[in-house]
């Protein structure tokens, strides 16, 4: 009996980390800067398919060499990674793409719209 509930306990735990895992695989990383809110130390980012997210960034958020946060505008693609903190996404790091390097990674999104 003890080996059934351990087994049960087994799978039920390696459910839930597949599960963590496919989720963390769909956490966004790259898109087009739709806004960027300077006193709220926030972007909004929208991927391929048209979906939205506003990041924030702190004192820590590391830049790419070439384009600081400052310097980034509405329309730069961006790859960027960030962590869940108290219900924001917070910016660890971003760095600028090129646009030509951007649509190679999506492919041609126009025929989505």
């Amino acid at each position: 009996m003890r080996t059934k509930k351990a087994l049960l306990v087994f799978v039920g735990l390696a459910l839930a980390l597949s599960t963590a895992a496919f989720a963390q695989e769909d956490r966004p990383n790259e898109g087009q800067i739709t806004k960027i809110d300077a006193d709220a130390k926030m972007i909004t980012v929208k991927d391929e398919l048209g979906d939205q997210w506003d990041l924030f960034w702190s004192d820590a958020t590391q830049a790419d060499e070439s384009a600081g946060l400052l310097e980034l505008k509405p329309g730069d693609f961006v790859q960027f990674s960030y962590e869940d903190r108290e219900g924001r996404k917070v910016l660890t790091d971003i760095r600028q793409r090129s646009k030509a390097k951007w649509l190679k990674l999506v492919g041609d999104v126009s025929r989505l719209v």
